[in-house]
């Protein structure tokens, strides 16, 4: 799988080659827990699963800078970008390349593999020798959070006597169902 790398310096990398391309800003959108509520059972306390989170996008404002009088270099370090984008998989060259995607950005986020879905934005600005844009790509196989945080599901006469079962713990269990609870007030204990 290739791969794209900002490292420690800001410097975006392509397969591990360095190029003078550098990160400006960087942000992250989407990303929702998707949170199901349901009542099981009459009379019984919300179970709320936790089924995973959707696709993030991420949006990298890089910067393309050369030495003076090395204008060409800049519009093929460009072009390599737009290569990145365009590049397709050697199995399969009707789908785009997934690339693995690393770096403190990444690891922050938990993205792992992304589509580079588009370059936009490209402004040269010839007093400062270099190209800014904008890298747009999308989450691929987003981590999926098998945390399922369930209120106990007895009968409403014997809430005591059912042992809870449930991958938190017990007091992240019940913030979890508190800040979740619907307020009716017909769940108060």
């Amino acid at each position: 799988m290739s791969e794209l790398r900002i490292d420690e310096h800001g410097t975006l990398l392509i397969d591990g080659a360095w190029r003078p391309i550098v990160m400006l800003g960087a942000s992250v959108t989407d990303g929702d827990l998707d949170i199901e509520t349901r009542r099981p059972q009459e009379g019984s306390q919300s179970e709320h699963v936790v089924s995973g989170w959707t696709v993030r996008s991420l949006e990298v404002e890089l910067q393309i800078y050369e030495r003076s009088g090395r204008y060409r270099e800049r519009w093929q370090h460009a072009a390599a970008l737009r290569e990145v984008q365009t590049r397709r998989q050697a199995a399969d060259p009707s789908l785009p390349e997934v690339w693995s995607f690393v770096g403190e950005l990444a690891a922050a986020f938990d993205l792992r593999q992304v589509l580079v879905t588009g370059l936009d934005r490209v402004t040269a600005r010839s007093r400062r020798n270099d190209i800014l844009c904008t890298l747009r790509m999308l989450e691929v196989n987003p981590t999926i959070a098998i945390v399922t945080a369930q209120a106990s599901a007895a009968p409403a006469d014997t809430p005591a006597e059912t042992e809870q079962t449930t991958a938190l713990t017990a007091d992240d269990s019940e913030y979890l169902n508190e800040a979740l609870r619907p307020s009716t007030g017909a769940d108060q204990p």
